[in-house]
């Protein structure tokens, strides 16, 4: 709408918010416990026995979870909207993570996953597209100092194609050895095997805190 009537106006786009579960796996005192978080607010419930998570017990603190393998199933609601994940805990003293190779799964970021030259930003967007990989919250940078042009992407889902036609343009302002980077603050699967190919290629070490199942 514009009650002034200086501009012209267009259909109404209705836009609907979403929830995002995170988890936080803390370790001290010999114990191990699990930090719920549910952006931008919501009620949690979770559960540790592989039940349905939205009957589970609600959530007021970190649940301690032992020393064995746990999955923890959550389930957060706010206004109508819902959202379920499930977290994957290898035993203690395990290395690496535990990922179920066919679901589809998610690598996460809230602090962005930074692919930091040319060499791996291009090895990551021909791993992405030979897969259907997909990502959100992306920062393209191109060139260094005063000399650079920055492109973000916010919470939309584009996949390695969109981005290399971004970077073809860009790239054509500067010298072929110009620096490139990319960021991200989540990568879609189509399966957990994928997720797990793709870091191995890239040499990027997991946490369960990475991973959403």
């Amino acid at each position: 709408m514009d009650p002034s009537g200086q501009y012209e106006t267009g259909e109404v786009v209705t836009w609907a918010n979403k929830l995002v579960l995170r988890n936080r796996l803390s370790e001290e005192g010999g114990r191990r416990t699990v930090e719920l978080l549910v952006a931008p607010v919501g009620d949690i419930r979770y559960t540790l026995d592989g039940s349905e998570p939205r009957e589970g017990t609600r959530y007021d603190r970190p649940v301690d979870i032992g020393d064995g393998e746990v999955l923890l199933r959550a389930f957060a609601a706010a206004s109508g909207l819902e959202a379920k994940a499930d977290f994957r805990f290898p035993a203690r003293g395990k290395q690496g993570v535990q990922i179920d190779a066919v679901k589809p799964g998610r690598l996460v970021s809230r602090t962005g996953r930074k692919l930091d030259s040319r060499v791996r930003t291009f090895e990551g967007l021909k791993q992405a597209g030979e897969t259907s990989v997909s990502f959100e919250n992306v920062t393209l940078t191109v060139g260094q100092g005063a000399q650079a042009v920055q492109v973000m992407i916010g919470e939309i889902q584009v996949n390695a194609a969109f981005i290399e036609a971004i970077l073809k343009t860009v790239l054509e302002q500067f010298v072929p050895t110009a620096p490139v980077s990319m960021t991200f603050r989540k990568a879609h699967f189509a399966s957990g095997y994928d997720l797990k190919h793709f870091a191995d290629k890239l040499g990027i070490t997991l946490q369960p805190e990475d991973i959403e199942q």
